[in-house]
């Protein structure tokens, strides 16, 4: 879907949303104060979208005004939405939200929803997850040319929009230890079999089905079954596991093996952060994120930790089929790590 707003002068809001078939028109729910007041046809003529090629007959534009609702300009709080796919179109912007744009990029296949929803709070314009929505979808939404507050996250293929990102938006990620973070991929796979999860794509869902079968067959509390598993790992499971913050930071295509200096691309994407941090040390991520966005740290929650990922993490350390899998992802990390640690020692 691609969409954007033209403007809002309180009496009236004008704007074009374009289905993915682009010869559709789409309906619109319109509300405040947390309830539906108006579903709005998208159906206005924009011939501009159709020189553009994003439309076939250009009967993708909207206009709201006082017309429709005699109180509009009084609704500070109006949100509009896409009916089928409940994909926030627009936001009014109001006191307190931040004149920011902030991505969050999420390296893990389970995202830190908590945080991503108190920061969304101060927000005008937010979406989560946004891989699960296509490039078209999301290269429009770095591109929100009349919205000055823009919190996004999502575990994207950074080089993919690296050119919308680096110009408009600060980006902040945490990182895992490797081992860590294979050893919470697997503990994920190893019970999809059970229930999706709802926050992944159907591109990743179906991406992920080699490993997901072959992990439900493994009791990954025996550490002799686990290392086993890694000795005998199917080539397209271990493609799936193979490096993926190296891969997620300089590949543009899903299943991209990384490249003999991924590793330092991967540390010059990671310097134009503005922050960079550890799940060994989220409270100073967290303390990190309140100070950008000029907040009170209690008003974010802790990164929650999980029980089960050191103990299976312990196993794969000491598999050498494991580590070589994860073997940039490693050196990456230690990186990382050797210059988290001599920032700290400085400002200690």
């Amino acid at each position: 879907m691609l969409f954007n707003l033209e403007y809002d002068d309180g009496s009236l809001i004008v704007g074009w949303a374009v289905a993915d078939g682009v010869s559709t028109s789409l309906d619109l729910r319109v509300c405040a104060g947390g309830e539906d007041i108006l579903i709005l046809r998208a159906d206005e003529d924009k011939p501009g979208i159709v020189a553009y090629g994003r439309h076939e007959t250009g009967a993708c534009g909207f206009r709201l005004s006082i017309a429709q609702i005699p109180n509009l300009a009084d609704l500070h709080d109006l949100e509009i939405y896409e009916c089928s796919s409940g994909l926030l179109i627009y936001r009014r912007f109001r006191p307190g939200f931040l004149h920011k744009k902030i991505l969050r990029l999420e390296t893990s296949l389970l995202p830190l929803w908590r945080l991503d929803n108190s920061i969304s709070l101060f927000f005008q314009y937010t979406l989560s997850n946004i891989e699960k929505y296509g490039k078209e979808t999301t290269t429009e939404v770095f591109q929100l040319r009349n919205i000055p507050s823009v919190y996004l996250n999502g575990r994207i293929l950074f080089s993919n929009y690296s050119y919308y990102i680096e110009s408009n938006f600060e980006c902040i990620t945490v990182l895992q230890d490797p081992y860590e973070e294979m050893a919470e991929r697997i503990l994920i796979l190893s019970h999809m079999q059970h229930g999706n999860l709802s926050h992944l794509g159907e591109r990743d869902i179906v991406s992920l089905q080699p490993a997901v079968a072959y992990f439900a067959k493994i009791d990954i509390s025996d550490e002799a079954a686990v290392h086993r598993a890694f000795k005998l790992l199917p080539e397209e499971v271990g493609a799936l596991l193979a490096d993926p913050l190296v891969r997620q930071l300089t590949t543009t295509v899903p299943g991209e093996r990384a490249g003999r200096r991924s590793v330092t691309a991967s540390l010059d994407v990671l310097a134009s952060f503005a922050i960079v941090s550890l799940r060994s040390e989220s409270d100073r991520f967290i303390d990190g994120c309140a100070e950008l966005l000029g907040i009170e740290p209690s008003a974010l929650p802790p990164i929650p930790g999980n029980g089960k990922v050191p103990v299976l993490a312990g196993m794969l350390r000491r598999s050498n089929d494991a580590g070589y899998l994860i073997e940039k992802d490693r050196e990456l990390f230690s990186y990382i790590s050797d210059a988290y640690k001599k920032a700290s020692d400085i400002h200690a």
